[in-house]
Protein backbone atom coordinates (compact mmCIF):
# COMPACT_ATOMS: atom_id res chain seq x y z
CA UNK A 1 0.00 0.00 0.00
CA UNK A 2 1.29 3.49 -0.80
CA UNK A 3 0.84 6.29 1.70
CA UNK A 4 0.99 10.08 1.54
CA UNK A 5 1.58 11.89 4.81
CA UNK A 6 0.58 15.50 5.45
CA UNK A 7 1.94 17.87 8.06
CA UNK A 8 -0.60 20.68 7.76
CA UNK A 9 0.49 24.10 8.92
CA UNK A 10 -1.19 27.46 8.52
CA UNK A 11 0.88 28.44 5.47
CA UNK A 12 2.48 25.23 4.18
CA UNK A 13 1.78 21.51 3.98
CA UNK A 14 4.71 19.15 4.35
CA UNK A 15 4.50 15.96 2.31
CA UNK A 16 6.10 12.55 2.67
CA UNK A 17 5.31 9.25 1.02
CA UNK A 18 6.22 5.62 1.15
CA UNK A 19 5.01 2.11 1.68
CA UNK A 20 7.64 0.43 3.87
CA UNK A 21 9.78 3.45 4.62
CA UNK A 22 8.89 7.15 4.67
CA UNK A 23 10.62 9.59 2.34
CA UNK A 24 10.30 13.35 2.11
CA UNK A 25 8.24 14.33 -0.92
CA UNK A 26 7.99 18.10 -0.86
CA UNK A 27 6.12 21.09 0.51
CA UNK A 28 2.95 22.70 -0.78
CA UNK A 29 3.18 26.47 -0.56
CA UNK A 30 -0.28 27.95 -0.53
CA UNK A 31 -0.69 31.28 -2.35
CA UNK A 32 -2.12 33.21 0.60
CA UNK A 33 1.09 33.74 2.62
CA UNK A 34 -0.07 36.77 4.62
CA UNK A 35 -2.71 34.76 6.48
CA UNK A 36 -3.46 31.13 7.16
CA UNK A 37 -4.65 29.39 3.99
CA UNK A 38 -7.10 27.59 6.27
CA UNK A 39 -8.93 30.92 6.73
CA UNK A 40 -9.66 31.34 3.03
CA UNK A 41 -11.91 29.32 0.78
CA UNK A 42 -9.54 29.88 -2.15
CA UNK A 43 -6.49 28.68 -0.20
CA UNK A 44 -8.31 25.61 1.10
CA UNK A 45 -9.61 24.74 -2.38
CA UNK A 46 -6.14 25.12 -3.89
CA UNK A 47 -4.57 22.89 -1.24
CA UNK A 48 -7.20 20.17 -1.68
CA UNK A 49 -6.84 20.21 -5.47
CA UNK A 50 -3.04 19.98 -5.18
CA UNK A 51 -3.32 17.03 -2.78
CA UNK A 52 -5.82 15.25 -5.04
CA UNK A 53 -3.43 15.65 -8.01
CA UNK A 54 -0.60 14.07 -6.01
CA UNK A 55 -2.88 11.22 -4.91
CA UNK A 56 -3.71 10.47 -8.55
CA UNK A 57 -0.20 10.97 -9.95
CA UNK A 58 1.51 8.86 -7.26
CA UNK A 59 -1.23 6.20 -6.95
CA UNK A 60 -1.70 6.90 -3.24
CA UNK A 61 -4.00 4.51 -1.41
CA UNK A 62 -4.17 6.15 2.03
CA UNK A 63 -3.53 9.57 3.57
CA UNK A 64 -1.82 9.84 6.94
CA UNK A 65 -2.35 13.25 8.51
CA UNK A 66 -0.67 14.72 11.55
CA UNK A 67 -3.20 15.40 14.29
CA UNK A 68 -2.23 18.51 16.26
CA UNK A 69 -3.51 18.02 19.80
CA UNK A 70 -2.61 19.83 22.98
CA UNK A 71 -0.98 17.91 25.83
CA UNK A 72 -4.40 17.62 27.52
CA UNK A 73 -5.91 16.14 24.35
CA UNK A 74 -7.89 19.26 23.41
CA UNK A 75 -7.71 21.00 20.05
CA UNK A 76 -6.20 24.46 19.67
CA UNK A 77 -7.88 27.00 17.39
CA UNK A 78 -5.43 26.11 14.60
CA UNK A 79 -6.03 22.40 15.18
CA UNK A 80 -9.78 22.96 14.85
CA UNK A 81 -9.17 24.65 11.49
CA UNK A 82 -7.02 21.71 10.39
CA UNK A 83 -9.80 19.29 11.36
CA UNK A 84 -12.26 21.36 9.30
CA UNK A 85 -9.82 21.13 6.38
CA UNK A 86 -9.65 17.33 6.84
CA UNK A 87 -13.46 17.12 6.77
CA UNK A 88 -13.56 19.06 3.49
CA UNK A 89 -10.85 16.77 2.10
CA UNK A 90 -12.84 13.68 3.14
CA UNK A 91 -15.91 15.00 1.31
CA UNK A 92 -13.98 15.75 -1.87
CA UNK A 93 -12.09 12.45 -2.11
CA UNK A 94 -12.89 8.84 -1.39
CA UNK A 95 -9.38 8.09 -0.13
CA UNK A 96 -9.03 6.59 3.33
CA UNK A 97 -7.55 8.95 5.94
CA UNK A 98 -5.88 8.09 9.26
CA UNK A 99 -4.77 10.63 11.85
CA UNK A 100 -1.51 10.32 13.80
CA UNK A 101 -0.49 12.33 16.86
CA UNK A 102 2.05 14.83 15.58
CA UNK A 103 3.23 16.08 18.97
CA UNK A 104 6.78 17.49 18.70
CA UNK A 105 7.31 16.32 15.11
CA UNK A 106 8.23 19.80 13.86
CA UNK A 107 10.63 20.27 16.76
CA UNK A 108 12.26 16.86 16.18
CA UNK A 109 12.44 17.59 12.44
CA UNK A 110 14.19 20.91 13.11
CA UNK A 111 16.71 19.19 15.38
CA UNK A 112 17.38 16.46 12.82
CA UNK A 113 17.97 19.03 10.08
CA UNK A 114 20.37 20.96 12.34
CA UNK A 115 22.31 17.74 12.94
CA UNK A 116 22.58 17.29 9.18
CA UNK A 117 24.42 20.61 9.12
CA UNK A 118 21.85 22.48 7.04
CA UNK A 119 21.71 26.25 7.11
CA UNK A 120 18.71 27.96 8.67
CA UNK A 121 17.35 28.73 5.19
CA UNK A 122 17.78 25.11 4.07
CA UNK A 123 16.17 23.84 7.29
CA UNK A 124 13.15 26.14 6.88
CA UNK A 125 12.68 24.85 3.34
CA UNK A 126 12.59 21.22 4.50
CA UNK A 127 11.16 21.25 8.03
CA UNK A 128 7.53 20.64 6.98
CA UNK A 129 8.33 17.68 4.75
CA UNK A 130 10.71 16.30 7.39
CA UNK A 131 7.87 16.49 9.94
CA UNK A 132 5.56 14.72 7.47
CA UNK A 133 8.22 12.02 7.10
CA UNK A 134 8.31 11.53 10.88
CA UNK A 135 4.51 11.29 11.00
CA UNK A 136 4.47 8.65 8.27
CA UNK A 137 7.39 6.71 9.76
CA UNK A 138 5.58 6.63 13.12
CA UNK A 139 2.46 5.31 11.39
CA UNK A 140 4.39 2.63 9.51
CA UNK A 141 6.17 1.48 12.66
CA UNK A 142 2.93 1.29 14.66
Amino acid sequence: MSYLSLDIGSKRIGLAMGSLMAQEYGTLHIKKPAISFLDTKIGTSQAIEDIKKIITREHIEKLIIGNPVNSDGSLSVNAQKIHQFIEILKKSSDIEIDLVDETLTSYVAEEMLKEEGLTIKESKARVDQAAAKLILQQYLED
